[in-house]
């Protein structure tokens, strides 16, 4: 399965986001910064693929039922799904429109048989579970088990899981009794019990004495409740009379005070309220209106007096514009006299400029003077040119010298280099023998790594348990394979759990049956118990003893007793005091049986649930003699299976650990056979290379030592060719270098008869432009730079002189103006215009700021005058308002004056006061009557003395108390007895320490299934590992060991099986000199990378076999330089052909690794900052 498409609809801070994965490459790099969303991102992936989780911290942007995940996937044979997830707690997976839902079934077709633990486990992998793969691989110290099994199924810290399986288990039992372990505590306290239990007897007499006392005091308790209830009674009833005698006093008293009030109108509750208003708002009427109308009369006296002229305001824009411009013209005004001076120096400095030129012109003339500015270009331009072409023409000179000097010394050397020799077939021969330079190291190393593995093999024979024989005998031995061997223990293990849970049970039955004989015997004391096989054997001894005595005495006849007489009856003893005996104790029997019926149905039981014990323990020690049986068939099929090998064969677990070196064995033998093979073809190979070099070097006359190692010939060959290709390239270079000067100097002269045709032109044009000038052809170009400053200097000052001038003839026109514009309105406005312009503008600016200052006060005194007029009119009408609520209050008070109303409206308030103060204590009164009505309690508070009830209730109050303290004596009197009674029927605490040996037993029942749950677990996981080992270590190991060699760059070739002193197969390195490094001395770095091998290996395994699934990355390479990380890409991109993977990461720099290693064409790059909007 393959995700084409990944949608974060509403996820974490995601909105609709979306990773497009497409239909190319199936190597994808997700590049995101720090907070981009890469861990929201993979967990996503989980969710999608499971459900969202049911607590998901991925709710912080959207709520719950708004989180939505989608995707398209498609499977290997083509299949395709889109669908969408939602949270929620069923029907939660969508169709590809979120309207319609989907079983779960659809995907799981995709997904295989997998569940989130496994996909996060063995398809998930980050920087975190690398270096904890790592870490685990150091943990179980190299074991291949716990190592393949680790990173095979996705389960890390098997080494932790397991020591603390076994430490959990030590915690509980141990062989070797120890007082602390809780297996040994409870069953210190189980003996305890059952000691306690033997000892409880009790006897009748004792029972009825006990049972009579505690009547006494059933019975004491019952006249004490009676009293008690009576006194209580008594004093609620006081109680009640306490409360309500206060309030009966005071609703009488209210009621005198009504009667005096029956007169009274009754007023509206807010009468006074309205009285007090009314007349307040009358009073303040009154003030109002003549405080109004005496600033309405000041207000129009003032606005009489006050005059706005509307002419200045009219004209207000004109004079504000002349007051703008005034202070420019004042500026102006003093400007113009240093503009004056500034225009004469001017002039004079012009005339001066004129008579330098030569020239007797006027100053208005003074322009003629100047050629026009395009012949002063010119001559400029020409005076440039001639600095520049001289300076040319001194380079092209000096140039031309150094190249025909250069040349003639290159002729030199090229004279006496000469011809060098062709290297060219000794180059091919040197060639030729450097590709077969490794094989001469490979041949070493492989003769010295074929030593070592002879001589590994030979102590792997001899060091080979069980085994006696050679190599080739092992080879051909015939012994059981992988799956019998793996059988056999199962059905060993199998055996061995049926086994020890028989005898577990028996155990358990066992400890069962030891409590019921406790209890049976505890159970019948000193006591027979009165069951119906005791009374029929006690009549059948009475009837025996009747018929004994009746021969004897009645009959006469005294003949031999019968066997069961002798056993009851001895002539040496009473016969008849005997007879009486079992009659008593016959009738004794017949009398108990039913005062002690509960304890023989009791022992009824306990002998019933004995039986059932006595067949379930015999059942169970069957079953375990069963077992014993068919262990030893096993055991001599097993011995069988190894016959023909002559073996005596170990446990299944040893000999499977037995059949794995062998397999190792047998290994390194063919792979020295291969070895020895290679080793002969490489020096078949080196010794035709060796003559061919030879006779090139003696071609060249070098002299060739007979017995020259292939290495020497390479050197002395690549010496020889170094120096003749370094003659030659010399011997070429000094000739380009030649040519090269040899085009330098046709290219000098050129440039020297070129400059010299351009100094010719430019004299040409020099005299030409002199003559329009009005000089002579010889005129240096000094002589006239300096005529042409003069001129440009004439020509700014006569500029500057037409500028100052047009500026002081504006400044006289702004003057004149802004002085007639000022005459002309101070005369529209009959003011004397006689004085200065400015002063006059200032002033129709003062006459201005008045007169719109009058206008304002003018329109404030008129508005204020309208809103006093208005108050009048106001405070006119409330005066009238109050007036008529006043009236209004009078008639209802039936009343003319003010004085009456204000005594009417007291009168009615007191009597409503009074009204609603009777009916409040009524209600108070009700409401702590118990139940009673009014008339009711009144008679009692009536019948009552006062004086008494206080006492009364004191002496019930203290009575109660004294009642109280006596009932709780009683019933802990009775309490005792109780305890005594329940005590004697189960036998003086014998039911007790029955229960608590039940207790204990029930704790020791879970210890023991504790411990043997725990035990089971670390065989179980132990098994599980070997057979994981025994199923992939050979095809995971062969692959695992080529990801491990690209991942570390070569430093290794590969990964060994090795066995320690215990017969432990051990993981280890193989370097590429042939040494094996153990786990524990590799660096972190490289256990993350065995890890990863392993992790990658276990995957292309499982997807050979299933439905693929994609593998997803997160930061693994952190820690990675970039050569390390180019290994491990490409690795992952050998992965990605097998199933997609998704590499998760933050450093960009890896994408550009990733693209040089693989190149761009091979994967794709996703950035999720762009990628996926939020």
């Amino acid at each position: 399965m393959r995700l084409i498409r990944l949608g974060l609809d509403r996820f974490g801070h995601f909105t609709d986001g979306a990773l497009e994965l497409g239909d190319a490459a199936d190597f994808h790099l997700v590049c995101g910064n720090n907070e981009a969303g890469k861990t929201t991102t993979l967990r996503a992936l989980s969710d999608l693929f499971f459900g969202i989780e049911t607590r998901s911290p991925y709710n912080f942007k959207h709520d719950y039922a708004d989180l939505r995940l989608a995707a398209e996937i498609e499977a290997a044979d083509g299949r395709r799904l889109a669908f969408q997830r939602r949270k929620g707690r069923q029907n939660t997976l969508l169709g590809a429109d979120g309207s319609s839902s989907l079983p779960e079934a659809a995907l799981a077709a995709f997904l295989g048989p997998i569940d989130r633990d496994f996909f996060e486990g063995m398809f998930g992998l980050d920087h975190n579970r690398l270096r904890r793969g790592g870490e685990d691989i150091l943990a179980a110290r190299g074991d291949v088990g716990q190592s393949l099994f680790g990173a095979g199924a996705g389960v890390l810290g098997l080494s932790q899981v397991l020591a603390d399986l076994d430490a959990e288990a030590n915690a509980l039992f141990t062989a070797r009794r120890v007082a602390s372990k809780p297996f040994y505590q409870a069953l210190d306290r189980h003996g305890d019990a059952r000691k306690r239990l033997r000892e409880a007897a009790v006897s009748g007499d004792e029972w009825r004495q006990t049972k009579a006392e505690a009547d006494a005091v059933e019975s004491r308790i019952g006249e004490n409740r009676e009293r008690l209830s009576h006194l209580q009674s008594a004093r609620a009833k006081a109680e009640r009379i306490r409360r309500t005698l206060p309030m009966v006093r005071q609703i009488a008293e209210l009621e005198e005070s009504l009667a005096g009030l029956a007169d009274a109108v009754a007023l509206a509750e807010d009468a006074s309220d309205r009285r007090i208003s009314a007349i307040r708002r009358r009073d303040e009427a009154l003030r109002d209106t003549e405080r109004c109308t005496t600033v309405a009369q000041g207000l129009e006296a003032e606005l009489a007096g006050l005059t706005v002229p509307a002419e200045i305001l009219a004209r207000g824009g004109d004079i504000e514009g002349l007051h703008e411009q005034r202070g420019a013209v004042r500026d102006q005004r003093s400007d113009l006299p240093k503009r004056d001076s500034e225009l004469r120096q001017l002039r004079e400095q012009a005339l001066d400029l004129l008579r330098r030129l030569g020239s007797e012109l006027p100053i208005e003339r003074a322009v003629e003077a100047i050629p026009p500015r395009s012949i002063l270009a010119d001559v400029r331009a020409l005076i440039a040119d001639q600095g520049k072409l001289r300076a040319r023409a001194d380079a092209a000179a000096e140039q031309l010298g150094r190249c025909r000097t250069e040349a003639g010394k290159l002729e030199s050397q090229l004279d006496a280099i000469g011809t060098p020799a062709d290297s060219a077939v000794l180059q091919a021969a040197v060639a030729e023998a450097k590709a077969r330079g490794t094989v001469e190291q490979s041949l070493s190393e492989g003769q010295s790594r074929l030593r070592t593995l002879k001589e590994r093999i030979a102590a792997q024979v001899t060091g080979l348990p069980l085994w006696q024989g050679s190599l080739d005998e092992l080879i051909q031995a015939k012994v059981p394979d992988d799956s019998t061997v793996a059988r056999f223990e199962a059905d060993f293990g199998e055996l061995m759990i049926r086994s020890n849970r028989a005898r577990e049970k028996a155990d358990d039955f066992r400890a069962q049956l030891s409590q019921l004989d406790a209890e049976i015997a505890a159970l019948k004391g000193t006591s027979e118990i009165p069951t119906a096989d005791a009374i029929a054997e006690a009549r059948r001894r009475r009837d025996l003893g009747w018929t004994v005595v009746r021969r004897t005495f009645i009959d006469g006849d005294e003949p031999a007793l019968t066997k069961d007489e002798a056993e009851l009856f001895d002539s040496t003893h009473d016969l008849p005091g005997f007879y009486e005996s079992s009659v008593r104790a016959a009738d004794a029997l017949v009398d108990r049986k039913e005062a002690e019926a509960q304890r023989v149905a009791r022992y009824a039981e306990l002998t019933s649930r004995r039986e059932d014990t006595v067949r379930r323990l015999t059942s169970a020690a069957h079953e375990t003699s069963s077992c014993e049986r068919a262990r030893a068939d096993l055991q001599s099929a097993w011995n069988a299976a190894w016959r023909p090998a002559g073996l005596a064969p170990a446990t299944p677990r040893e000999m499977a650990s037995w059949l794995a070196r062998v397999v190792g064995i047998v290994r390194d033998a063919q792979a020295a056979r291969e070895l020895e093979t290679s080793c002969r073809r490489m020096a078949d190979d080196l010794s035709g290379v060796h003559t061919q070099l030879a006779a090139a070097l003696a071609g060249h006359g070098a002299l060739v030592p007979p017995q020259a190692t292939l290495g020497i010939l390479v050197r002395q060959g690549e010496a020889l060719v170094h120096r003749l290709t370094q003659a030659s390239a010399q011997r070429q270079s000094c000739f380009d270098r030649l040519v090269e000067q040899r085009v330098l100097v046709v290219e000098a002269q050129h440039q020297c008869e070129a400059c010299t045709k351009a100094l010719d032109t430019w004299q040409l044009s020099w005299a030409k432009l002199m003559e329009r000038l009005g000089r002579e052809a010889t005129a240096t170009p000094a002589g006239v730079e300096e005529t042409l400053s003069l001129i440009e200097e004439l020509d700014r000052r006569l500029e500057a002189i037409r500028d100052l001038s047009h500026r002081v003839d504006r400044i006289n026109e702004n003057c004149r103006r802004f002085g007639s514009e000022v005459a002309g309105l101070a005369t529209a406005l009959m003011i004397p215009a006689d004085g200065d312009a400015i002063e006059l503008a200032g002033l129709l600016l003062s006459r201005l700021q008045q007169a719109r200052r009058d206008a304002d006060r003018h329109r404030e005194l008129t508005a204020r005058l309208e809103a006093a007029r208005d108050d009048v009119v106001r405070a006119v009408q409330n005066h009238r308002d109050a007036e008529a609520t006043l009236d209004a209050l009078r008639r209802e008070a039936r009343c003319s004056d003010d004085e009456a109303l204000a005594e009417a409206i007291q009168r009615s308030s007191a009597r409503r006061q009074a009204e609603e103060r009777r009916d409040e204590l009524r209600r108070q009164l009700l409401s702590s009557g118990d139940g009673l009505n009014i008339p009711q309690l009144i008679a009692e508070v009536a019948d009552c003395d006062p004086d008494l009830l206080h006492a009364d209730l004191q002496r019930i109050t203290e009575e109660i108390a004294d009642l109280h303290t006596q009932g709780t004596d009683l019933g802990g009197e009775l309490q005792r007895l109780r305890q005594s009674l329940a005590e004697m029927e189960r036998g003086r605490g014998g039911g007790t320490a029955a229960q608590e040996a039940q207790e204990v037993l029930a704790d020791l029942r879970e210890t023991v299934e504790t411990y043997a749950r725990t035990r089971t677990a670390a065989l179980l996981l132990r098994q599980a590992i070997d057979r994981y080992r025994q199923e992939q270590q050979g095809p995971l190991l062969r692959r695992a060991g080529e990801l491990f060699h690209t991942l570390t760059l070569g430093n290794y070739t590969g990964l060994k099986v090795e066995y320690d002193d215990r017969d432990q197969a051990i993981l280890k390195g193989e370097r590429r000199t042939g040494q094996l490094v153990d786990v524990s001395g590799m660096s972190d770095g490289t256990r993350d990378q065995l890890f990863l091998a392993l992790r990658v290996a276990a995957i292309e395994l499982y997807v050979a076999g299933a439905e693929p699934i994609p593998f997803i990355a997160d930061d693994l390479l952190i820690n990675y330089d970039d050569e390390r990380a180019g290994a491990a890409l490409s690795v992952l991109h050998d992965l990605s052909r097998q199933t997609q993977v998704l590499f998760f990461t933050h450093h960009p720099h890896l994408c550009d690794v990733a693209r040089r290693r693989l190149g761009a064409g091979v994967l794709q790059v996703h950035t999720l900052d762009q990628v996926v909007p939020a």
